[in-house]
């Protein structure tokens, strides 16, 4: 059901509909204790909230996904484009190196999201993305 929600939102611009597949696969998930799993789904529950610029509603499922598995980047890469996405650049950056000590290094895929862009343009974040590719 995950890529159903993705297939909702990104291929037919429906993001109601992805919305709905995420928190269907959600319950399978956390009955089956799966916590990485709900840890991504809250995250792109969030981003289809972020892309209809619910702001409060994205932030509220990127904390659940950081609840969800404090150890899966996922949370943190969401709260790094809600930061981003309201202006806040030096939050942004905060949270994307919280992922990136986690592990997360698709560089390419974050620096293509419009919402993304002027924190992407920045010094620091140059900086983090030098020091995490050498790694």
């Amino acid at each position: 059901m995950n890529g159903l929600g993705e297939i909702y939102q990104y291929l037919l611009g429906d993001p109601a509909s992805a919305e709905v597949k995420y928190k269907e696969a959600l319950v399978v998930s956390v009955a089956t204790g799966y916590y990485d799993q709900d840890a991504l789904l809250h995250q792109l529950t969030g981003n289809v909230h972020l892309l209809q610029d619910e702001f409060e509603k994205a932030l509220d499922e990127y904390e659940f996904s950081i609840k969800a598995a404090p150890f899966n980047p996922a949370g943190y890469v969401g709260k790094a484009l809600y930061f981003s996405a309201i202006g806040d650049k030096k939050d942004s950056l905060d949270e994307l190196e919280k992922a990136l000590e986690l592990g997360y290094r698709e560089f390419d895929r974050i620096e293509s999201l419009s919402v993304f862009q002027e924190t992407a343009d920045s010094r620091k974040y140059r900086r983090l993305k030098k020091k995490f590719t050498k790694q």
